[in-house]
């Protein structure tokens, strides 16, 4: 058996050794803090650029199929005339509810072209796009029938030498303007 005997004043001088509190510093939360404001802020505007671009894909798809109905009404042998931004065919007769000479269909299928470029519900538009005489007002992420899924959108059609040109424009997103789709069909 081993006796050992300690003195009082043994543990006196005796430094003990504190072991720091676990944790973070202040410094340091606010170093991950500011790191992490500003990965997220970065990412944020990633997504904000990604949504904005897949709005301008998407607006020009839309104008594509616009241009390529109205070159499926001239490949089809409908005779169109010249049309310009912002003319609208006058005198249509709806074609739907009555036979129509050519003459009276190509200015039928222009002017319903036309109408469902800009979205209107009009007088001035055929019976069969004009359903309501209310005006409906459309937003961009509501499309019902009737109004245009291109902002301003408007359509141009010149026939030269046997070159129909269809083009299709709608106010820009990312600035002032407009962009444009068209398409040559050679007949």
């Amino acid at each position: 058996m081993n006796l050992r005997f300690y003195s009082s004043c043994e543990g006196l001088h005796s430094v003990k050794h504190i072991r720091p509190a676990a944790g973070f510093t202040l410094l340091e939360t606010l170093v991950a803090m500011s790191i992490l404001v500003f990965g997220l802020t970065g990412f944020v505007a990633l997504l904000l650029a990604g949504l904005k671009n897949d709005r301008n894909l998407l607006l020009q798809t839309r104008a594509i199929q616009y241009a390529e109905s109205m070159a499926e009404v001239i490949r089809s042998g409908i005779a169109v005339e010249s049309i310009g931004y912002g003319v609208r065919p006058g005198g249509s007769a709806d074609c739907t509810v009555r036979a129509c000479n050519p003459q009276q269909m190509a200015v039928f299928e222009t002017s319903v072209w036309k109408c469902q470029l800009s979205g209107e519900e009009s007088d001035l538009c055929s019976p069969a796009v004009a359903t309501s005489p209310a005006v409906r007002i459309c937003r961009d992420w509501q499309l019902p029938t009737g109004c245009s899924a291109l902002p301003s959108g408007d359509g141009r059609i010149s026939v030269q030498a046997g070159v129909s040109e269809v083009s299709v424009r709608w106010r820009s997103t990312e600035k002032f303007g407009f962009n444009q789709v068209s398409l040559r069909i050679r007949q």
